[in-house]
């Protein structure tokens, strides 16, 4: 019985950059990038390689699901005008609505506005529910982040050059 359920046991944040993939990630990161991210939550966001680390960081949590919405509204934010209703929904079923797969935790005044924002989609759908999630973030998830193992192993092994 233990080993059936051993994949339900939580990662270590020490695997998430795994040596096979540490090479590639260190060689693009140098320690200044790395350490922009604990200037801001927006900084660590905006840069691929630190959106990456920290939803590789949230998966070992299994809180994976405020970042992977952020990131949807974001290609939301710049998919193509004939896409935008089936992607507006998709986003919809798989983190507002209630009990969504990935439901993120949004007010009900915020849920709601969401919801009549997708009569008529447009780029600015998501933007008062992501600006929430991103808050959230900002609060909870980013500060664990930045003292995680994971982190603090990225600034002590990267190349200061």
């Amino acid at each position: 019985m233990k080993k059936r359920f051993q994949f339900l046991r939580r990662q270590n944040t020490d695997t998430v950059v795994d040596q096979e993939n540490s090479f590639s990630f260190f060689s693009v990161t140098t320690y200044d990038q790395a350490l922009q991210w604990s200037r801001s939550v927006e900084d660590l966001l905006h840069d691929k390689n630190g959106l990456d680390l920290f939803l590789g960081y949230l998966r070992s949590e299994f809180s994976e699901e405020n970042l992977e919405f952020w990131i949807a509204c974001e290609e939301f934010r710049s998919c193509n005008e004939s896409s935008m209703t089936r992607m507006a929904e998709q986003i919809y079923n798989d983190f507002v609505v209630s009990k969504a797969p990935k439901e993120v935790n949004l007010d009900s005044d915020t849920r709601m506005e969401t919801v009549l924002a997708l009569e008529n989609p447009s780029r600015d759908t998501f933007d008062v529910a992501q600006y929430k999630i991103q808050a959230l973030m900002a609060k909870d998830s980013y500060p664990r982040f930045l003292e995680s193992d994971l982190y603090q192993f990225v600034l002590e092994n990267i190349s200061k050059a």
